[in-house]
Protein backbone atom coordinates (compact mmCIF):
# COMPACT_ATOMS: atom_id res chain seq x y z
CA UNK A 1 0.00 0.00 0.00
CA UNK A 2 1.22 3.19 -0.36
CA UNK A 3 2.15 5.53 2.44
CA UNK A 4 -0.27 7.82 1.32
CA UNK A 5 -2.82 5.94 2.60
CA UNK A 6 -1.86 4.86 5.54
CA UNK A 7 -2.80 6.74 9.04
CA UNK A 8 -0.39 9.61 10.62
CA UNK A 9 -0.66 10.34 13.63
CA UNK A 10 -0.77 14.15 15.35
CA UNK A 11 -0.93 14.05 19.48
CA UNK A 12 -4.03 12.47 19.78
CA UNK A 13 -5.54 12.89 16.27
CA UNK A 14 -4.80 9.94 14.10
CA UNK A 15 -5.80 10.27 10.27
CA UNK A 16 -6.81 7.45 8.19
CA UNK A 17 -5.25 8.58 5.33
CA UNK A 18 -2.48 11.68 4.99
CA UNK A 19 -4.38 13.45 2.41
CA UNK A 20 -5.17 16.57 3.74
CA UNK A 21 -7.69 19.89 2.77
CA UNK A 22 -5.95 23.25 2.77
CA UNK A 23 -7.74 25.98 3.86
CA UNK A 24 -9.22 28.11 1.36
CA UNK A 25 -10.69 31.88 1.61
CA UNK A 26 -14.18 32.12 0.36
CA UNK A 27 -14.77 35.48 0.43
CA UNK A 28 -18.42 34.51 1.48
CA UNK A 29 -19.06 35.72 4.89
CA UNK A 30 -21.54 38.37 5.96
CA UNK A 31 -19.56 40.46 9.36
CA UNK A 32 -17.72 37.18 9.67
CA UNK A 33 -20.30 34.78 10.12
CA UNK A 34 -20.19 31.84 8.37
CA UNK A 35 -22.88 30.96 5.90
CA UNK A 36 -24.69 28.02 3.53
CA UNK A 37 -22.46 28.32 1.02
CA UNK A 38 -19.55 27.29 3.68
CA UNK A 39 -21.81 24.65 4.24
CA UNK A 40 -21.55 22.66 0.47
CA UNK A 41 -17.86 24.11 0.65
CA UNK A 42 -17.06 22.03 3.62
CA UNK A 43 -19.42 19.51 3.88
CA UNK A 44 -18.03 18.49 -0.21
CA UNK A 45 -14.82 18.61 1.09
CA UNK A 46 -15.62 16.51 4.29
CA UNK A 47 -16.90 13.59 1.58
CA UNK A 48 -13.79 14.04 -0.11
CA UNK A 49 -11.87 10.64 1.51
CA UNK A 50 -10.00 13.14 2.90
CA UNK A 51 -8.52 12.84 6.57
CA UNK A 52 -8.54 15.90 7.62
CA UNK A 53 -9.69 19.65 6.32
CA UNK A 54 -9.29 22.66 7.18
CA UNK A 55 -11.37 25.75 7.35
CA UNK A 56 -10.46 28.82 5.91
CA UNK A 57 -8.33 31.45 7.09
CA UNK A 58 -10.70 32.89 9.89
CA UNK A 59 -9.85 36.28 11.68
CA UNK A 60 -9.77 37.03 15.44
CA UNK A 61 -11.26 40.08 15.26
CA UNK A 62 -13.29 42.02 12.82
CA UNK A 63 -10.10 44.49 11.84
CA UNK A 64 -8.36 41.41 11.41
CA UNK A 65 -9.95 40.27 8.06
CA UNK A 66 -8.90 40.45 4.45
CA UNK A 67 -11.80 41.45 3.22
CA UNK A 68 -15.62 42.40 4.31
CA UNK A 69 -16.48 38.60 3.17
CA UNK A 70 -13.85 36.94 5.09
CA UNK A 71 -14.38 34.24 8.25
CA UNK A 72 -14.38 35.08 11.49
CA UNK A 73 -14.60 33.94 15.09
CA UNK A 74 -14.60 36.83 17.55
CA UNK A 75 -17.69 36.82 18.98
CA UNK A 76 -20.68 34.67 19.90
CA UNK A 77 -22.38 35.39 16.47
CA UNK A 78 -19.59 34.08 14.40
CA UNK A 79 -18.92 31.23 16.82
CA UNK A 80 -22.83 30.54 16.27
CA UNK A 81 -22.89 30.37 12.88
CA UNK A 82 -19.70 28.10 12.43
CA UNK A 83 -21.22 26.04 15.03
CA UNK A 84 -24.34 25.92 12.85
CA UNK A 85 -22.53 24.63 9.32
CA UNK A 86 -19.86 21.69 11.54
CA UNK A 87 -23.66 20.57 12.69
CA UNK A 88 -24.69 19.77 9.39
CA UNK A 89 -21.19 19.12 8.01
CA UNK A 90 -20.70 16.12 10.77
CA UNK A 91 -23.79 14.85 10.33
CA UNK A 92 -22.98 13.50 7.02
CA UNK A 93 -19.24 13.14 7.68
CA UNK A 94 -16.82 12.06 10.25
CA UNK A 95 -13.66 13.58 8.43
CA UNK A 96 -11.56 15.86 11.13
CA UNK A 97 -12.14 19.22 10.85
CA UNK A 98 -9.66 22.12 11.91
CA UNK A 99 -9.13 25.65 11.46
CA UNK A 100 -6.72 28.24 10.27
CA UNK A 101 -6.24 31.43 12.79
CA UNK A 102 -4.73 34.99 11.65
CA UNK A 103 -5.14 38.15 11.66
CA UNK A 104 -4.11 40.02 7.88
CA UNK A 105 -2.71 43.14 9.51
CA UNK A 106 -2.11 46.03 6.97
CA UNK A 107 -3.49 43.80 4.34
CA UNK A 108 -6.76 44.07 5.94
CA UNK A 109 -9.97 45.84 4.79
CA UNK A 110 -9.56 45.09 0.61
CA UNK A 111 -11.82 44.46 -1.72
CA UNK A 112 -12.99 40.84 -2.89
CA UNK A 113 -10.64 39.14 -5.39
CA UNK A 114 -12.97 40.00 -8.04
CA UNK A 115 -13.67 43.37 -7.32
CA UNK A 116 -10.06 44.16 -7.66
CA UNK A 117 -8.85 43.54 -4.11
CA UNK A 118 -7.75 47.01 -3.74
CA UNK A 119 -7.43 48.74 0.12
CA UNK A 120 -11.45 50.11 1.00
CA UNK A 121 -11.09 53.41 2.47
CA UNK A 122 -12.16 53.56 5.95
CA UNK A 123 -15.22 55.91 4.89
CA UNK A 124 -16.09 53.55 1.92
CA UNK A 125 -16.61 51.07 3.93
CA UNK A 126 -13.49 49.66 5.43
CA UNK A 127 -11.39 49.89 8.27
CA UNK A 128 -8.32 51.53 9.32
CA UNK A 129 -5.39 48.26 9.05
CA UNK A 130 -3.03 47.82 12.16
CA UNK A 131 0.52 46.97 11.52
CA UNK A 132 4.32 46.74 13.32
CA UNK A 133 4.97 50.04 11.34
CA UNK A 134 3.08 52.69 9.57
CA UNK A 135 4.66 51.46 6.83
CA UNK A 136 1.84 50.64 3.79
CA UNK A 137 1.91 47.58 1.20
CA UNK A 138 1.80 49.87 -1.63
CA UNK A 139 2.27 53.28 -2.55
CA UNK A 140 -1.43 53.28 -3.24
CA UNK A 141 -2.32 52.09 0.30
CA UNK A 142 -3.29 54.36 3.22
CA UNK A 143 -0.52 53.99 5.87
CA UNK A 144 -1.58 51.41 8.67
CA UNK A 145 -1.69 52.15 12.39
CA UNK A 146 1.05 51.25 13.95
CA UNK A 147 0.27 48.88 17.36
CA UNK A 148 1.17 49.90 21.06
CA UNK A 149 2.01 47.76 23.43
CA UNK A 150 -1.32 47.75 24.70
CA UNK A 151 -2.84 46.74 21.66
CA UNK A 152 -0.61 44.33 21.11
CA UNK A 153 -1.60 42.44 23.55
CA UNK A 154 -5.08 43.03 23.11
CA UNK A 155 -4.87 41.59 19.95
CA UNK A 156 -2.84 38.07 21.35
CA UNK A 157 -5.89 37.70 23.59
CA UNK A 158 -8.20 37.68 20.56
CA UNK A 159 -6.03 35.02 19.29
CA UNK A 160 -6.55 33.50 22.70
CA UNK A 161 -9.74 34.15 22.72
CA UNK A 162 -10.84 32.33 18.87
CA UNK A 163 -8.76 29.14 20.19
CA UNK A 164 -10.94 29.02 23.04
CA UNK A 165 -13.86 29.27 20.65
CA UNK A 166 -12.59 26.79 18.22
CA UNK A 167 -11.97 24.65 21.03
CA UNK A 168 -15.39 24.85 22.14
CA UNK A 169 -17.20 24.33 18.57
CA UNK A 170 -14.52 20.53 18.89
CA UNK A 171 -12.56 21.38 16.26
CA UNK A 172 -9.84 18.66 16.36
CA UNK A 173 -6.56 21.04 14.85
CA UNK A 174 -5.39 24.62 14.63
CA UNK A 175 -3.12 26.11 12.33
CA UNK A 176 -1.64 29.60 12.95
CA UNK A 177 -1.29 31.82 10.18
CA UNK A 178 2.23 33.64 9.93
CA UNK A 179 2.47 33.99 6.50
CA UNK A 180 1.87 35.37 3.00
CA UNK A 181 2.36 38.82 4.29
CA UNK A 182 -0.57 38.97 7.15
CA UNK A 183 0.20 40.54 10.55
CA UNK A 184 2.63 37.94 12.33
CA UNK A 185 4.62 37.89 8.93
CA UNK A 186 4.72 41.51 9.13
CA UNK A 187 6.37 41.58 12.61
CA UNK A 188 8.65 38.41 11.52
CA UNK A 189 9.78 40.61 8.27
CA UNK A 190 12.05 43.62 8.13
CA UNK A 191 10.02 45.17 5.38
CA UNK A 192 7.37 46.13 7.35
CA UNK A 193 8.98 45.82 10.94
CA UNK A 194 11.13 49.08 10.97
CA UNK A 195 10.19 49.35 15.17
CA UNK A 196 12.86 50.82 17.02
CA UNK A 197 11.54 48.45 20.63
CA UNK A 198 12.13 45.26 21.80
CA UNK A 199 9.72 43.96 18.99
CA UNK A 200 11.77 45.51 15.72
CA UNK A 201 15.31 45.49 14.80
CA UNK A 202 17.24 41.71 15.16
CA UNK A 203 15.54 38.59 14.25
CA UNK A 204 15.39 37.98 17.67
CA UNK A 205 12.87 41.08 18.56
CA UNK A 206 11.31 40.62 15.50
CA UNK A 207 10.47 36.98 16.36
CA UNK A 208 9.63 38.20 20.04
CA UNK A 209 5.59 38.90 19.47
CA UNK A 210 5.56 36.02 16.94
CA UNK A 211 6.78 33.65 19.42
CA UNK A 212 4.70 35.02 22.57
CA UNK A 213 0.80 34.55 20.50
CA UNK A 214 1.59 31.13 19.49
CA UNK A 215 2.60 30.48 23.12
CA UNK A 216 -0.47 31.78 24.51
CA UNK A 217 -2.52 29.98 22.09
CA UNK A 218 -0.71 26.17 22.55
CA UNK A 219 -1.59 27.30 26.38
CA UNK A 220 -4.98 27.54 25.69
CA UNK A 221 -5.23 25.00 23.48
CA UNK A 222 -5.88 21.25 25.00
CA UNK A 223 -2.82 19.47 24.96
CA UNK A 224 -3.85 16.84 23.41
CA UNK A 225 -4.61 18.47 20.43
CA UNK A 226 -2.19 19.71 17.67
CA UNK A 227 -1.25 22.80 16.41
CA UNK A 228 0.55 24.45 13.68
CA UNK A 229 1.66 27.58 11.76
CA UNK A 230 1.74 28.98 8.15
CA UNK A 231 5.41 30.86 7.66
CA UNK A 232 6.88 32.32 4.52
CA UNK A 233 10.11 30.53 4.30
CA UNK A 234 11.67 33.51 2.28
CA UNK A 235 10.30 36.86 1.04
CA UNK A 236 11.92 36.53 -2.37
CA UNK A 237 13.99 39.90 -1.99
CA UNK A 238 17.64 38.56 -2.41
CA UNK A 239 17.92 41.87 -4.25
CA UNK A 240 17.86 43.27 -0.92
CA UNK A 241 20.66 42.67 2.32
CA UNK A 242 20.15 39.60 4.46
CA UNK A 243 19.55 41.84 7.15
CA UNK A 244 16.52 43.52 5.32
CA UNK A 245 14.83 40.45 4.47
CA UNK A 246 13.43 37.29 6.35
CA UNK A 247 14.72 34.58 4.67
CA UNK A 248 15.57 30.64 4.94
CA UNK A 249 18.13 31.09 7.86
CA UNK A 250 15.58 33.31 9.37
CA UNK A 251 12.63 30.77 9.00
CA UNK A 252 14.38 27.51 10.16
CA UNK A 253 15.28 29.57 13.68
CA UNK A 254 12.08 30.71 13.74
CA UNK A 255 10.38 26.85 13.31
CA UNK A 256 12.92 25.18 16.21
CA UNK A 257 11.48 28.00 18.15
CA UNK A 258 7.82 26.95 17.18
CA UNK A 259 8.64 23.63 17.77
CA UNK A 260 10.21 23.82 21.11
CA UNK A 261 7.10 25.69 22.07
CA UNK A 262 5.32 22.41 20.85
CA UNK A 263 4.44 23.01 17.29
CA UNK A 264 3.29 20.32 15.25
CA UNK A 265 4.13 20.95 12.00
CA UNK A 266 5.42 23.93 10.09
CA UNK A 267 3.16 24.26 6.68
CA UNK A 268 6.02 26.40 4.64
CA UNK A 269 5.13 28.78 2.15
CA UNK A 270 7.36 32.05 0.65
CA UNK A 271 6.38 35.79 -0.24
CA UNK A 272 3.63 37.68 0.71
CA UNK A 273 5.29 40.73 2.29
CA UNK A 274 6.48 42.75 -0.63
CA UNK A 275 4.70 44.11 -4.22
CA UNK A 276 8.75 43.93 -5.15
CA UNK A 277 9.07 40.04 -4.47
CA UNK A 278 11.09 38.37 -7.15
CA UNK A 279 9.67 34.78 -6.81
CA UNK A 280 11.75 32.07 -9.14
CA UNK A 281 9.00 30.50 -10.28
CA UNK A 282 9.62 26.91 -11.53
CA UNK A 283 9.68 23.14 -11.20
CA UNK A 284 8.92 22.41 -7.39
CA UNK A 285 10.03 25.87 -6.54
CA UNK A 286 8.84 26.29 -3.41
CA UNK A 287 10.05 22.43 -2.77
CA UNK A 288 13.27 23.68 -3.06
CA UNK A 289 12.65 25.61 0.40
CA UNK A 290 12.04 22.19 2.15
CA UNK A 291 15.26 20.50 0.62
CA UNK A 292 17.45 23.28 0.36
CA UNK A 293 18.94 22.81 -2.52
CA UNK A 294 21.54 24.96 -3.95
CA UNK A 295 21.84 27.96 -3.75
CA UNK A 296 19.05 27.58 -0.66
CA UNK A 297 21.56 24.96 1.21
CA UNK A 298 21.27 26.84 4.54
CA UNK A 299 17.52 24.17 4.89
CA UNK A 300 19.39 21.08 3.77
CA UNK A 301 19.82 19.81 7.67
CA UNK A 302 15.90 20.44 8.24
CA UNK A 303 15.25 16.72 6.74
CA UNK A 304 11.41 16.79 6.24
CA UNK A 305 9.62 14.18 4.10
CA UNK A 306 6.64 14.62 1.79
CA UNK A 307 4.60 11.75 3.30
CA UNK A 308 1.63 14.15 3.37
CA UNK A 309 -0.18 15.17 0.52
CA UNK A 310 -2.76 18.09 0.54
CA UNK A 311 -6.07 18.20 -1.80
CA UNK A 312 -7.60 21.66 -2.74
CA UNK A 313 -10.35 20.71 -5.55
CA UNK A 314 -10.79 23.21 -7.68
CA UNK A 315 -15.05 23.98 -8.05
CA UNK A 316 -17.01 25.38 -10.99
CA UNK A 317 -18.03 27.69 -8.95
CA UNK A 318 -20.29 30.86 -9.73
CA UNK A 319 -18.24 33.44 -8.11
CA UNK A 320 -16.28 34.98 -10.93
CA UNK A 321 -12.44 34.30 -10.62
CA UNK A 322 -13.03 33.04 -6.99
CA UNK A 323 -9.37 30.94 -7.01
CA UNK A 324 -8.84 27.51 -5.39
CA UNK A 325 -5.08 26.34 -4.66
CA UNK A 326 -3.81 22.77 -4.30
CA UNK A 327 -0.73 22.23 -1.57
CA UNK A 328 1.57 19.13 -0.10
CA UNK A 329 1.32 18.30 3.52
CA UNK A 330 4.67 16.96 4.03
CA UNK A 331 5.89 15.16 7.38
CA UNK A 332 9.36 14.97 8.71
CA UNK A 333 10.93 11.76 9.16
CA UNK A 334 13.56 9.45 10.83
CA UNK A 335 13.73 7.21 7.93
CA UNK A 336 15.95 7.05 5.25
CA UNK A 337 15.13 7.89 1.60
CA UNK A 338 13.53 5.05 -0.17
CA UNK A 339 15.19 4.36 -3.95
CA UNK A 340 11.61 2.91 -5.15
CA UNK A 341 10.07 6.48 -4.45
CA UNK A 342 8.88 8.79 -7.13
CA UNK A 343 9.72 12.53 -7.46
CA UNK A 344 6.83 15.11 -7.18
CA UNK A 345 4.02 14.85 -9.72
CA UNK A 346 0.42 16.03 -10.17
CA UNK A 347 -2.41 16.25 -12.04
CA UNK A 348 -4.60 19.72 -10.79
CA UNK A 349 -7.80 21.04 -11.73
CA UNK A 350 -10.53 19.02 -11.12
CA UNK A 351 -8.59 15.95 -11.83
CA UNK A 352 -6.33 15.05 -8.65
CA UNK A 353 -4.07 16.42 -6.26
CA UNK A 354 0.00 16.49 -6.12
CA UNK A 355 1.13 13.52 -5.14
CA UNK A 356 4.54 12.21 -3.10
CA UNK A 357 7.47 14.50 -3.04
CA UNK A 358 10.93 12.65 -3.04
CA UNK A 359 12.23 12.03 0.45
CA UNK A 360 15.11 13.54 1.94
CA UNK A 361 17.64 12.52 4.71
CA UNK A 362 17.00 13.48 7.69
CA UNK A 363 19.64 15.39 9.79
CA UNK A 364 17.74 16.66 13.27
CA UNK A 365 14.26 16.45 13.91
CA UNK A 366 13.38 20.12 15.09
CA UNK A 367 9.69 19.81 13.26
CA UNK A 368 7.30 17.21 12.33
CA UNK A 369 5.55 18.28 9.07
CA UNK A 370 5.38 21.16 6.61
CA UNK A 371 3.72 22.23 3.13
CA UNK A 372 4.59 22.66 -0.26
CA UNK A 373 2.99 24.82 -2.78
CA UNK A 374 2.84 23.56 -5.99
CA UNK A 375 4.73 25.00 -8.88
CA UNK A 376 1.87 27.48 -10.29
CA UNK A 377 0.64 30.64 -9.00
CA UNK A 378 -2.73 31.84 -8.01
CA UNK A 379 -3.81 32.64 -11.82
CA UNK A 380 -1.75 29.74 -13.10
CA UNK A 381 -4.65 27.99 -10.87
CA UNK A 382 -7.55 29.81 -11.55
CA UNK A 383 -7.05 29.34 -15.71
CA UNK A 384 -6.04 25.48 -15.16
CA UNK A 385 -9.54 25.39 -13.34
CA UNK A 386 -11.08 27.06 -15.92
CA UNK A 387 -9.68 25.00 -18.90
CA UNK A 388 -8.62 22.14 -17.72
CA UNK A 389 -5.73 21.82 -19.08
CA UNK A 390 -2.15 21.07 -17.24
CA UNK A 391 0.99 23.42 -17.10
CA UNK A 392 3.84 23.03 -19.35
CA UNK A 393 5.84 23.04 -16.32
CA UNK A 394 3.60 20.03 -15.27
CA UNK A 395 3.86 18.46 -18.77
CA UNK A 396 7.60 18.57 -18.60
CA UNK A 397 7.90 17.19 -15.27
CA UNK A 398 5.98 14.01 -16.08
CA UNK A 399 7.42 13.49 -19.23
CA UNK A 400 10.72 13.70 -17.62
CA UNK A 401 9.55 11.59 -14.57
CA UNK A 402 8.52 8.89 -16.32
CA UNK A 403 5.11 9.35 -15.52
CA UNK A 404 2.70 7.39 -17.78
CA UNK A 405 -0.66 6.96 -15.89
CA UNK A 406 -2.68 8.88 -13.31
CA UNK A 407 -6.20 9.07 -11.59
CA UNK A 408 -8.25 11.29 -13.81
CA UNK A 409 -11.07 13.46 -12.49
CA UNK A 410 -13.90 15.57 -14.49
CA UNK A 411 -13.78 14.28 -17.74
CA UNK A 412 -16.30 12.44 -19.06
CA UNK A 413 -17.72 9.53 -16.99
CA UNK A 414 -16.30 10.28 -13.39
CA UNK A 415 -15.40 6.11 -12.75
CA UNK A 416 -13.28 6.16 -15.81
CA UNK A 417 -9.34 6.21 -15.07
CA UNK A 418 -6.26 5.88 -16.49
CA UNK A 419 -4.68 2.04 -15.72
CA UNK A 420 -3.09 2.66 -12.79
CA UNK A 421 -1.59 -0.19 -9.98
CA UNK A 422 -2.62 -2.79 -12.56
CA UNK A 423 -6.23 -1.53 -13.07
CA UNK A 424 -7.57 -2.52 -16.50
CA UNK A 425 -8.48 0.54 -19.35
CA UNK A 426 -12.01 0.87 -19.32
CA UNK A 427 -13.51 0.20 -22.56
CA UNK A 428 -13.33 3.77 -24.86
CA UNK A 429 -16.75 4.48 -26.53
CA UNK A 430 -16.48 5.39 -30.06
CA UNK A 431 -18.53 8.19 -30.93
CA UNK A 432 -22.21 6.95 -32.56
CA UNK A 433 -22.71 3.81 -30.57
CA UNK A 434 -24.76 3.43 -27.85
CA UNK A 435 -24.03 4.00 -23.44
CA UNK A 436 -24.51 1.47 -21.52
CA UNK A 437 -27.14 3.41 -19.99
CA UNK A 438 -28.83 3.42 -23.65
CA UNK A 439 -28.02 6.94 -24.31
CA UNK A 440 -25.88 7.80 -27.39
CA UNK A 441 -22.66 9.40 -27.31
CA UNK A 442 -22.32 12.61 -29.53
CA UNK A 443 -20.84 12.36 -32.89
CA UNK A 444 -17.56 13.51 -32.60
CA UNK A 445 -17.19 12.91 -29.10
CA UNK A 446 -16.78 10.06 -27.07
CA UNK A 447 -16.86 8.95 -23.22
CA UNK A 448 -12.87 9.00 -23.34
CA UNK A 449 -12.30 11.91 -25.36
CA UNK A 450 -11.45 14.04 -22.26
CA UNK A 451 -8.76 11.16 -21.54
CA UNK A 452 -8.00 11.06 -24.92
CA UNK A 453 -6.48 15.05 -24.78
CA UNK A 454 -5.44 14.73 -21.67
CA UNK A 455 -2.62 11.39 -22.40
CA UNK A 456 -2.15 13.62 -26.08
CA UNK A 457 -0.97 16.47 -23.88
CA UNK A 458 1.20 14.10 -21.84
CA UNK A 459 3.08 13.58 -25.41
CA UNK A 460 2.84 17.04 -26.68
CA UNK A 461 0.39 16.62 -29.24
CA UNK A 462 -2.18 18.68 -30.34
CA UNK A 463 -2.71 22.28 -29.08
CA UNK A 464 -0.81 23.81 -26.20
Amino acid sequence: MSQLFTPFRLRSLTLPNRIVVSPMCQYSAVEGRAQPWHTVHLGQLALSGAALVLIEATAVEPAGRISPGCLGLFDDATEAALAEVLRTVRSVSGTAIGIQLGHAGRKASTGRPWEGGAQIPADAGGWTPVAPSAVPMSDADAPPHALERDEMDAIEARFVDAVLRADRLGLEAIEIHAAHGYLLHQFLSPIANRREDEFGGSLENRMRWPLKVFASMRAAWPAHKPMGLRVSATDWLEHLPAAERFDLPDAIEFARRCAALGADWIDASSGGISLQQKVRVGLGYQVLLRRGDPPRSEIAGHGCRADHRSRSRPRRSSHPARPTWSRWRAESSTTAPDPGTRPPRSVRGRRAAPVLAQPAARASPPVRACHVRPAMSSHQAVALDMDGLMTDTERAWRSSAGIESARVFGWGDPRETLPVAGRPRPTRIAPGAARPDGRQVPAGRSLGAGRERYLQRLRGEGPR
